[in-house]
């Protein structure tokens, strides 16, 4: 459904905008549980402030270096949202925008108000975002198979980081943390010098 050129794509809870065909283009089509779009060549920016109800979607970045920004976490659907940058230096931005609890694995992000695990893989560059209020934050799971640059941006509150043993293996690339607000190392992961 994308272009070869850099697409602009937005995402809601009820309209699908930049792409060569509408959402009530869409609605047309009864029975479809899923959505898989390919938004081929170009450096195409995904903006995703909600999900529509009862569509699983799955966005593919593809050639070009794609930037996808997932925000809103409360308007999202029960059904899946799965993400690929794929080939060329891809970028993630999550933002929870409210203080919560959540776990981070190397392809998934789970908690802070999503209805479903948000599935990410292929990116080179993943920011989270934590909300205001107190927000801790889990990461297990993860060991990097291609390098990935990992921010961590966190706002006013007293936040937790809780990274379990091993779990922070970015397979040479960097970890950057940033906030006004206090953060608070624990697990046998990482050290506050980090």
């Amino acid at each position: 459904l994308g272009t070869e050129n850099a697409d602009a794509v937005d995402f809601s809870a009820t309209t699908i905008s930049g792409l060569p065909i509408s959402a009530s283009a869409l609605q047309g089509y009864s029975g479809l549980e899923g959505l898989k779009i390919d938004l081929l060549d170009g450096s195409d920016v995904v903006t995703i402030s909600g999900t529509p109800n009862g569509l699983a979607l799955y966005l593919v970045g593809n050639n070009g270096d794609d930037s996808f920004s997932v925000t809103n976490f409360s308007s999202f659907s029960n059904y899946s949202l799965r993400l690929f940058g794929e080939d060329g230096e891809d970028s993630l931005s999550l933002d929870t925008l409210t203080g919560g609890i959540g776990t981070l694995n190397k392809n998934s992000l789970t908690g802070f108000g999503l209805p479903q695990p948000l599935e990410f893989d292929t990116f080179e560059d993943l920011t989270l975002n934590l909300g205001s209020g107190d927000d801790t934050l889990t990461i297990d799971g993860w060991s990097a198979v291609e390098e990935l640059d990992l921010t961590l941006n966190y706002a006013a509150g007293s936040d937790t980081l809780d990274v379990q043993s091993a779990a922070l293996d970015l397979n040479g690339g960097d970890f950057t943390k940033n906030g006004a607000g206090t953060l608070t190392f624990s697990g046998s992961g990482i050290d506050s010098s980090q």
